[in-house]
């Protein structure tokens, strides 16, 4: 009989438990818990005050030297409704809504006060595009002839309208191209007509719902606009193709008010909707400087109008506008997470799990606030000198290099710069690109304006100075003149340089820039106006 005791070298599982559980150790599990929360209290108020001292600071020597960092700073003032372009009764209903509360919805659900005229202006299709967009993307390449020195095709577009019999008016058989598009055209009569006359009231202030950030419906940029802006285009055309020229004259000038109707918006896409108008409406100045119907009084109207785009002034209004609403909205995140979801679809359309940043410190929204503010203050905003009309090219270059380098990889103090920021980067291109335009066409307009007095057209620019011009627009990226020569047809090319600062001839190239986020963008780097009979 073996009388030996059962080993007691390991503990038995009921010991093991018992232990475990036992008040000693749950004490010490509740001591190292309690310091574990101590520990993230302590990281969260620390980093909060850090966070909320350090935005106080930088807010005030961003004032004191001028910078208002708050949306109000930039919001356009009300105008009455009797001098506001925007409140005519065609535009009034567009942004005329509420916002009803819906449950686990931060923006709630809109409610518009007029549904069928909001719907109807939502769905204008002034060129039949929307029903035969191939077609009509072949009539227009690009969307822009004049750089390519290509003419409106008139007979393409009448016969796009001619088999849209059920959707404009069609004459039984056909007439000129010219007729049968004005035919089609006159279904907006009214409307166009209306919009004139409201176009002339001084000012223009859509009622947009700034309070609502992110979130803040623009349906006046969508389609309304560009579409009776497309309409003063072709009718333009038309008119200069029967050569009435004082009626293609008016419509120019209309379709350049629609584009200024815009101009006071801070906000970036605004000011892109702004630039697409005004390369719609140089299409038609060009087509009457090419086929040289425009007279010297008209010459001169067009020039006036023409002279009071400033687009390098309005990217510092815009990026502003950009920099402070990406402030606000960072609050807006801040005390609703849920807003979260309004960023989500920002960059490219994608949708970024953001859910993580729930956890954050709310020190650490400040940080980024600081981030954003002091990367528009130090990259977007000085590549552009307004009053100098130039592009740093050379900051240009070497501020993406910078912007690229910071935003790689995470830090917590970026993590929503590298959302926002990438969205108005190369901003200033576009800019600047259509400042140039609108610089050529003014130059094209004074050459024109000297054909007409002295029979042929200057061997120099300088010819221009002080008749036809009181001083020459110089190129906008390299601050040198504008390149010109005459043809030996006796016609001329004009151009700038491109991105790339070399003088390749004025021959319109088409290349593939990056970004720097991942994405190829097609750019023009030459900017051209030929002048062709």
């Amino acid at each position: 009989m073996d009388d030996k005791k059962p080993s007691t070298k390991f503990p038995t599982v009921r010991r093991f438990f018992a232990w475990l559980f036992s008040w000693r150790m749950i004490r010490r599990a509740l001591i190292g818990f309690a310091g574990l929360l101590t520990l993230v209290a302590i990281f969260y108020t620390v980093e909060n005050v850090r966070g909320h001292f350090a935005w106080k600071q930088f807010k005030a020597e961003s004032e004191a030297q001028g910078e208002r960092l708050d949306v109000a700073a930039i919001i356009p003032p009300p105008v009455p409704d009797a001098e506001n372009f925007a409140m005519t009764p065609l535009l009034a209903p567009l942004l005329d809504y509420t916002k009803v509360p819906v449950k686990n919805s931060p923006f709630g659900e809109t409610h518009w006060r007029d549904t069928n005229a909001n719907q109807w202006l939502n769905s204008l299709d002034v060129t039949g595009a929307r029903n035969n967009n191939k077609q009509y993307n072949k009539i227009v390449p690009g969307n822009a002839g004049w750089r390519d020195g290509k003419m409106f095709n008139l007979a393409e577009m009448q016969a796009l309208y001619r088999s849209l019999t059920n959707l404009f008016p069609i004459a039984p058989q056909p007439q000129s191209p010219a007729e049968d598009v004005l035919l089609a055209l006159s279904k907006f009569d009214k409307e166009m007509d209306e919009l004139r006359t409201a176009s002339l009231r001084p000012h223009s202030r859509f009622p947009i719902h700034y309070e609502e950030n992110f979130n803040a419906l623009l349906p006046h940029l969508s389609r309304p606009l560009r579409q009776f802006c497309l309409a003063a285009r072709l009718r333009a055309i038309a008119e200069l193709d029967l050569n009435r020229t004082d009626a293609a004259l008016a419509d120019v000038q209309f379709g350049l008010r629609l584009a200024d109707a815009i101009k006071t918006e801070p906000l970036l896409i605004s000011s892109l909707v702004r630039i697409a108008e005004l390369e719609i409406m140089v299409q038609p100045i060009w087509e009457g400087l090419a086929r040289r119907r425009w007279n010297e009084t008209q010459l001169i109207e067009l020039e006036k109008q023409l002279a009071t785009v400033d687009m390098l002034a309005e990217f510092h209004h815009a990026i502003r506008g950009e920099r402070n609403f990406s402030l606000e909205g960072l609050d807006l995140m801040r005390r609703n997470p849920r807003y979260l979801d309004a960023i989500g679809t920002i960059e490219g359309g994608s949708s970024p799990d953001l859910s993580p940043l729930l956890l954050i410190p709310g020190g650490w929204y400040d940080q980024n606030k600081i981030t954003i503010a002091e990367m528009h203050r130090d990259y977007s905003l000085p590549q552009v000198d307004a009053k100098a009309q130039r592009i740093d090219m050379a900051r240009m270059r070497a501020n993406g290099e910078k912007v690229d380098s910071l935003l790689v990889g995470f830090h917590p103090y970026r993590v929503f710069a590298k959302l926002l920021y990438p969205a108005v980067q190369n901003a200033s291109q576009k800019f600047v690109r259509s400042q140039t335009a609108v610089n050529e066409a003014c130059i094209a307009i004074a050459l024109e304006r000297h054909r007409l007095k002295h029979g042929e057209f200057p061997e120099k620019l300088d010819a221009l100075t002080p008749e036809f011009m009181a001083k020459i627009p110089h190129d906008i990226i390299n601050g040198e003149p504008l390149h010109y020569r005459r043809t030996s047809d006796g016609l001329f090319v004009l151009y700038s340089v491109g991105w790339n600062e070399k003088d390749d001839g004025g021959d319109v190239v088409m290349s593939k820039n990056s970004s720097g986020h991942g994405q190829q963008l097609p750019q023009y780097l030459r900017h051209v106006l030929v002048v062709l009979l």
